[in-house]
């Protein structure tokens, strides 16, 4: 009879620890290829794509693997300051999209991309814009983690 109840106590016990290793484990999970990754207050998004075309016009990657010689392409959102463009009269934000990443012997790549580019033509303070950045794996690079960071400056407010 003993036995038994150290086994009621012990049961409990047990699930607790195997639901926080579960826990533990899924939130060090890096994020999937095609999940969008937010920056602080959702002031920016990326996502890498297989294809992306115009304003929220993306096919997001299946996966987080490709193979030496593809280029990978990044989705980026960020919202930014509006400034009147004299020639045509309307209101344009203008960030420059930076990201630096480290490839898995260790060197560092950047890439980059400005964007001006309209997502609508109304006249408010700020508006959403888009680019895309793209970078190649070359033929002859060592298989494994790549790991980057998108920026976004906004040149209209000064950072």
């Amino acid at each position: 009879m003993h036995k038994k109840v150290m086994r009621k106590e012990a049961a409990p016990l047990l699930v607790a620890v195997i639901v926080c290793i579960v826990l533990l484990s899924a939130s060090m999970m890096p994020a999937l290829a095609s999940d969008p990754v937010y920056g602080p207050g959702n002031s920016i998004m990326a996502v890498i794509c297989v294809e992306a075309k115009e304003y929220k016009d993306y096919v997001p990657h299946y996966n987080d693997h490709f193979p030496p010689g593809s280029t990978v392409k990044v989705y980026v959102e960020a919202e930014g300051k509006t400034k009147k463009d004299m020639t045509t009269g309307e209101y344009k934000p203008s960030i420059k999209f930076t990201m630096r990443g480290t490839r898995p012997t260790g060197a560092t790549f950047t890439a980059s991309t400005s964007s001006s580019k309209l997502t609508n033509h109304d006249s408010m303070l700020y508006k959403e814009t888009y680019g895309i950045i793209s970078f190649s794996v070359g033929k002859d690079v060592a298989i494994g983690d790549y790991r980057f960071r998108v920026e976004a400056t906004d040149s209209n407010k000064g950072n």
